[in-house]
């Protein structure tokens, strides 16, 4: 094999699935943050309703989720999962010339909807393409590759914004959702070649195929109430929710406050959809330089748990840092918001690095231990209900906070605390994680041996 090959440790028959991964994570993402750039521009316009939006953004996960298990229960997963991305480039274009319509209710209701949509995508889009890695991964592959997959995403975390800001100098910001749509579809494209590798005869199939016959396409069965049954039996699941759960209470309200400065700071739009592309762009170049060679090699050594606990460890640091800057700031309004400002941004692209280059794979990794039919129903409904429901739970308690007089500082000192919990539960998992896969390795294959017994 060549010789970057052999650093990077991806042995003989792991190449050509490997490279697919990584492209469609690649596009997945370089269209994910073209989108991203143009709805957090429009949060930004319409903050005082973003409560409401994430509450329909819940609503419409709900109804999603169960459409989504649909496909899946009907069709084998080489039709089904490039189904559902043809059908999000399908969404994309249809809401190109709504958000062109000129300015009025139209055009608020359009982008309010854009806003909801996009978030949905990114929920199910992505969970959808980590199911499928934890599927056709086993768990020691998972710990040796996961990391360059990943890579490939942050490499499209930094196309896209680079390409969102290039463009915009040409472009209306409205237009750059086309550019998102054939990105997008040049991914479907990378999976539909996956699947087709995946579809190979036993003995022609690669060794990175971790369960050949389910790569063949079987169908699954289920939907969303099987996802929660399953979740509420596994005390591992359930520790995983609640880790989720502190996730997105750090990140809902550093994301509500910044885009409640950035209205107040950036007047013109397209200057707030570049000044978000720019942050996304900040962040996933720290991230790429953290991911491939070093994060392998850093789960191989610490194990799951001490990585997962990186994203927790460092929510704490920047809160705390938060509430300090904001509570030691004085002087003119102009002075403190851009203390503010900076402060928030800065904890913003090193929590996010954190939390993509290390926290998000060894997640992953978390589920490469379970059957496949957890990894799907489970993970979909963490991915999707768990989350969002934990989103709009966190916005409306940020906007409670908000209307009993307490400032950024007092929220930050909240928060910093909360975090604090998910250090423990992210050691907690990780020793669960190792007790799990060193079982899995013990069981004959096709036994049926339940693999989450025991604490979390």
């Amino acid at each position: 094999m060549p010789f970057v090959w052999r650093v990077l440790r991806v042995r003989a028959g792991e190449t050509a699935p490997l490279c697919l991964s990584a492209a469609f994570h690649f596009f997945l993402l370089a269209s994910y943050y073209i989108l991203r750039a143009v709805r957090d521009e429009i949060g930004a316009t319409h903050a005082d309703v973003l409560s409401v939006l994430w509450t329909l953004v819940f609503l419409i996960v709900l109804a999603v989720v169960p459409l989504f298990w649909m496909v899946i229960s009907v069709w084998p997963r080489r039709i089904a999962l490039p189904a559902v991305y043809l059908f999000f480039v399908s969404n994309i274009l249809l809401f190109h010339p709504l958000l062109r319509l000129p300015p009025g209710p139209g055009l608020t209701l359009a982008e309010r909807a854009f806003y909801v949509w996009t978030s949905v995508f990114a929920l199910v889009a992505v969970s959808v393409f980590w199911a499928l890695m934890a599927d056709v991964y086993s768990n020691e592959q998972g710990k040796r590759l996961f990391g360059i997959v990943a890579a490939g995403g942050s490499l499209g975390g930094i196309a896209g914004p680079a390409v969102t800001t290039v463009l915009l100098a040409s472009l209306d910001r409205q237009d750059l959702v086309l550019v998102a749509a054939t990105l997008l579809a040049a991914g479907t494209g990378c999976l539909w070649r996956l699947n087709a590798l995946f579809a190979r005869p036993r003995q022609e199939t690669p060794t990175a195929i971790a369960d050949h016959d389910a790569c063949r396409g079987t169908r699954l069965s289920g939907g969303l109430l099987d996802g929660l049954a399953t979740v509420v039996r596994s005390r591992y699941m359930l520790g995983i929710c609640a880790f989720l759960f502190l996730h997105s209470l750090g990140s809902t309200f550093l994301y509500y406050e910044k885009l409640h400065l950035v209205r107040s700071e950036i007047v013109d739009r397209s200057q707030r959809t570049a000044f978000f592309a720019e942050v996304d762009l900040v962040v996933n170049t720290v991230t790429v330089l953290f991911q491939g060679l070093f994060l392998s090699r850093l789960i191989g050594r610490v194990g799951v748990g001490v990585t997962l606990l990186a994203r927790p460890a460092i929510t704490v640091i920047g809160f705390a840092a938060l509430a300090v800057a904001l509570a030691g700031t004085s002087g003119a309004s102009e002075h403190r918001a851009s203390v503010v400002f900076a402060v928030l941004v800065t904890f913003e692209v090193l929590r996010r690095a954190v939390n993509f280059s290390l926290a998000k794979p060894a997640r992953e990794i978390l589920f490469t231990v379970v059957d496949r039919e957890t990894k799907y129903k489970s993970k979909s409904f963490i991915d999707t209900v768990v989350y969002r429901g934990s989103d709009l739970v966190h916005g409306w308690f940020f906007e409670a906070l908000q209307k009993l007089g307490l400032g950024l500082a007092a929220i930050a000192a909240i928060a910093a605390p909360l975090a604090a919990v998910g250090v423990l539960i992210a050691l907690a998992l990780g020793r669960r994680q190792e007790k799990m896969a060193a079982l899995q390795a013990n069981t004959p294959k096709g036994t049926n041996e339940p693999l989450d017994a025991g604490s979390p």
